[in-house]
């Protein structure tokens, strides 16, 4: 009997996955099958969240002892450029696993954010600053169409600050597996 389901294709690669919570562990299936993965089994839960095209998406990445690694997303994969927000089920459902994988493994580890999304978006800072001092030189020696003038100071300006809140975001930290972040499941938009 389980009492929590979600499932949804993550990308263009794969099928769609199910995910339920039943009293052995964490159920996950697709058209291979199914396998259940024992909450004492899993070693970590990394939380992230990303800019997509669906807008704004979530994923859960439990790493097990032997079992690999799995990837629960909050958005399904409709087609090119199209998500389907399932955000509904994704949030009841990666609440109440990390919660009892606490409870069945004290020595998991709960990391929201990733060290690669991080640094993508120090990356695009420094690329953003390096355009606003390109930006400053053409305005000192009066070198470039004012059209394009305009068109990299709204860049600089617009994506400066949202490059910063993502690289925030995404710094790696741990959390309190009995009380996960809104913000970390995107619960804070419902």
């Amino acid at each position: 009997m389980t009492d929590l389901r979600h499932s949804a294709r993550i990308s263009l690669i794969g099928g769609e996955t199910f995910w339920e919570l039943s009293r052995q562990g964490v159920v996950s299936g697709g058209e291979q099958g199914a396998v259940v993965i024992p909450y004492g089994n899993i070693r970590s839960m990394r939380l992230i969240t990303f800019a997509g095209a669906g807008g704004t998406q979530a994923r859960a990445v439990l790493t097990t002892f032997g079992q690999g690694r799995h990837k629960i997303g909050s958005h399904h994969y409709v087609s090119l450029g199209n998500f389907e927000d399932r955000s509904d089920s994704y949030v009841p459902i990666v609440r109440e696993l990390a919660r009892r994988i606490a409870d069945a493994n004290p020595q998991s580890l709960f990391i929201a954010g990733s060290f690669g999304l991080w640094l993508g978006w120090v990356i695009v800072c420094f690329l953003v600053l390096a355009l606003a001092a390109l930006v400053v030189v053409a305005v000192l020696e009066d070198a470039p169409p004012l059209f394009g003038l305009i068109g990299a100071i709204a860049l600089v300006v617009t994506a400066g600050p949202l490059a910063m809140l993502w690289a925030i975001r995404n710094l790696p930290k741990s959390f309190d597996p009995k009380s996960v972040p809104d913000t970390l499941l995107l619960a804070d938009r419902n």
